[in-house]
């Protein structure tokens, strides 16, 4: 099984911490957000496909080809501001059968990911949340499939269940046009992933660990929660 994790972009928010260093290459309580993601990983994922592009060499060197037993592959995406799906799309060439695509930025709970597994169709981790803020609310019926995404730019604000961009998919993703962002030109995941509404079964599983890292305060934040667990 493979897992891909788009590491491609700048992370201007982070201001001078990445400056000479790739957002997932930030450390947060003694790991890089990547290895945060590498070793909460299914033992069934035997293969770690990163999306890279902003200071690639910098994860190339700190890596390699493998960790901890699992093969890991680089694709490049060059244009780092032309969205999730296409992204994913630089990835399409290598990879077979059902995937996990989660962003470098994002911490998850190895539970969480285990629990997709399980699933026929597709799976989004999401997290309920009484302020949105500026996450996407994903709308389901009363089977818990997904019927709606409602990005930040379009809903209200309040409570709902929030995206926290880890999924479970399969090759049938790419039988979708990209989709744009609402007034952007980058095509966007989810927005994709609509598309396949009422086709292909689209899951959720409350997340039990979600932490964002958008900005620098972020980092110590994330520590005290991650101490807090232990």
């Amino acid at each position: 099984m493979q897992a891909v994790i788009l590491a491609a972009g700048r992370g201007t928010r982070m201001g001078d911490l990445v400056g000479n260093t790739p957002k997932p290459m930030l450390m947060v309580a003694g790991k890089t957000l990547l290895e945060h993601k590498f070793d909460a990983l299914p033992e069934e994922v035997d293969e770690i496909i990163l999306v890279v592009g902003y200071l690639q060499e910098v994860i190339k060197d700190r890596y390699g080809d493998s960790y901890k037993g699992k093969k890991i592959s680089y694709v490049t995406q060059e244009n780092i501001v032309s969205g999730t799906m296409n992204a994913l799309e630089q990835a399409r060439p290598i990879l077979k059968s059902r995937f996990f695509v989660m962003y470098a930025d994002n911490i998850y709970a190895a539970a969480d990911m285990q629990k997709c597994l399980p699933f026929e169709g597709w799976v989004m981790v999401v997290e309920k949340r009484e302020s949105l803020q500026s996450l996407a609310n994903v709308v389901v019926n009363a089977d818990g499939l997904i019927t709606d995404i409602i990005e930040a730019d379009t809903h209200t604000g309040g409570s709902g269940l929030a995206n926290t961009g880890l999924y479970l998919l399969d090759e049938r993703i790419f039988a979708y046009p990209p989709v744009a962002v609402q007034g952007r030109t980058e095509t966007g995941l989810p927005q994709t992933m609509l598309q396949a509404c009422g086709q292909v079964p689209m899951h959720i599983v409350p997340a039990t660990l979600f932490i964002e890292i958008t900005n620098p305060d972020d980092i110590q934040a994330a520590e005290k929660t991650l101490a807090e667990m232990r």
